[in-house]
């Protein structure tokens, strides 16, 4: 207690007796209390978005309906006529007719093989019950069922005839025997249809291998070591990279290319790192989908991938592109540059994100990025020509407020606030949002790459990591096998089966007719069902 009364009395003897320092002392307590507050305020929301990103509704899209606020824009003419006020004097219930709504169920696709089963009337129900005379067939109703039969294996027997001279004559080959056919896998047990359904069932259908070994194929009797189909698809990726490489340097001749990353966990000894994918998007010409593989998140790697690349990057305002767009290090210098495009779907998630500590503001910016959307829906059908006249007559006047918005909230809002991080972002961006308004081959936003990777990004909470770097480029590859023939709509066990057996033995003047647009023409195509 002596001790307790003494600490007490020495914190009474520090208090100042000067009543301006007491004061300085109260405002540096209140300055930091707020400063505090303001923390937690952004970790609160911080939490928030990973609750939402874990369990919550991952669209951004709010109920649609009149604006809340007057953004200089014309009210669209409502296309319904007013309802006028019915008569007192008329007692009578008017009916309504409803709409009818399209639907009911769709035929089966023609493809499919048909097996007819008849249900015929028994022989001695098809006679006339009075004077026995036999009914005549007038016609059949038929329907269709879709039944499945499970895949099976099966095993192919090479038969190669050796044939021996019957002659005394002296030749330097006495037995002969046709030379067997080139395998995807020299002298493997694989098959290139086996090959395909593995890189499918794992890469399109996110089933990882060892589930495949140990439950799909073990209950049809068969034993596969998961290291060995995890070998088989290096196999088939290292066969496949001359195609994939090809399809990179399409890509790059795009008129504007759409690019992104996704996280990934990388197996070592001892633990994960984070590694990553980055899909590169082709325009509508150059149709085709490359993902590369990095061990970092370095602004290098798509600086490596495009190379000379002077062409337009749709992309979100990421810092590592700095480099790309604008290099501060002399040997990074090039005389010509790629253009950036920014990301409007971006620009609009910062404003929704904010929408728990501010939500009058942010449901403000969401409406004014909202009708943008509205003129790009308007030109989706449109010529490129048009689209472009288009942007600029309506969508400039509207970006330009929106900015002038930005700068006069700017003024009012916390800088580290959720509202004020989503206000500088827009403005940060601003030269590159705006650059698509006046060419029609652009787009407003991001989305391709971020399709690109949303497969990758379902699959990844099934097969969990990749096994090392090298598997890692394995996937890359067999990643854009797969994504360049589901943007054709190409059954993709079709594909690889073909591509896997012709890869084997192919002259490098051939290759192109293996790309998906090329292949796609020349082949009876099933459509894929994605």
């Amino acid at each position: 207690m002596a001790v307790m009364k003494s600490d007490a009395t020495n914190n009474q003897e520090k208090l100042p007796d000067d009543l301006r320092t007491c004061h300085e002392i109260i405002r540096r307590q209140n300055e930091s209390m707020h400063e505090s507050q303001r923390r937690i305020e952004r970790l609160e929301h911080r939490l928030d978005l990973l609750i939402q990103q874990r369990y919550g509704r991952k669209s951004e899209r709010r109920i649609e309906g009149p604006l809340l606020f007057d953004l200089d824009q014309p009210q669209e003419e409502s296309k319904e006529k007013p309802v006028e006020p019915e008569s007192t004097e008329s007692t009578e219930v008017k009916s309504h007719r409803r709409k009818k709504r399209g639907g009911g169920r769709k035929s089966l696709p023609s493809h499919l093989p048909r097996h007819e089963t008849v249900h015929d009337v028994p022989e001695a129900e098809r006679t006339c019950d009075c004077c026995g005379e036999p009914f005549k067939r007038i016609g059949e109703e038929r329907s269709e069922q879709l039944d499945y039969e499970p895949a099976s294996l099966f095993v192919v027997v090479h038969v190669r005839p050796k044939y021996a001279k019957s002659c005394g004559c002296e030749i330097e080959r006495p037995v002969r025997i046709a030379e067997k056919p080139i395998e995807p896998i020299d002298k493997g047990v694989p098959g290139a249809g086996l090959l395909a359904a593995i890189t499918v069932n794992k890469y399109a259908d996110h089933l990882p291998l060892y589930r495949q070994t140990h439950q799909t194929f073990k209950r049809e009797g068969i034993v596969i070591p998961e290291s060995s189909s995890c070998r088989w698809m290096g196999v088939v990726a290292d066969l496949a990279r001359s195609l994939v490489d090809l399809m990179r340097l399409e890509v790059l001749k795009s008129y504007a290319i759409h690019t992104d990353d996704t996280p990934v966990n990388m197996r070592l000894e001892g633990g994960m790192r984070r590694a990553y994918f980055w899909p590169y998007v082709g325009d509508a010409d150059h149709p085709y989908i490359v993902y590369d593989f990095t061990t970092d998140h370095s602004g290098a790697w798509p600086r490596l991938f495009l190379g000379d690349y002077a062409g337009f990057v749709h992309c979100d305002a990421a810092p590592l592109y700095d480099e790309l767009f604008a290099p501060k290090k002399p040997e990074n210098f090039r005389e010509r540059l790629p253009i950036e495009i920014g990301c409007w779907a971006h620009t609009r998630r910062k404003f929704v994100e904010a929408e728990r500590t501010d939500a009058l503001r942010s449901a403000e910016g969401v409406a004014r990025i909202r009708l943008l959307y509205k003129i790009e829906r308007r030109a989706m059908s449109m010529t490129v020509e048009t689209r472009g006249e288009l942007r600029r007559a309506e969508s400039i006047p509207i970006i330009d407020a929106f900015f002038e918005w930005c700068e006069r909230e700017q003024r009012e809002v916390l800088p580290k606030s959720p509202i004020g991080q989503a206000v500088s972002y827009a403005l940060a961006g601003r030269e590159a949002l705006k650059r698509y308004i006046g060419d029609g081959r652009l787009s407003i936003d991001n989305l391709a790459a971020e399709r690109a990777i949303r497969g990758l990004a379902i699959g990844r909470k099934n097969w969990l990591f990749v096994g090392s770097e090298r598997g890692g480029r394995t996937a890359s590859i067999l990643f854009s096998l797969l994504a360049s023939a589901r943007r054709h709509n190409i059954e993709p066990w079709r594909y690889l089966r073909d591509i896997f057996t012709r890869l084997a033995d192919l002259s490098p003047g051939e290759l192109p007719s293996l790309l998906p647009d090329n292949w796609v023409k020349i082949h009876d195509q099933i459509p894929a069902t994605s």
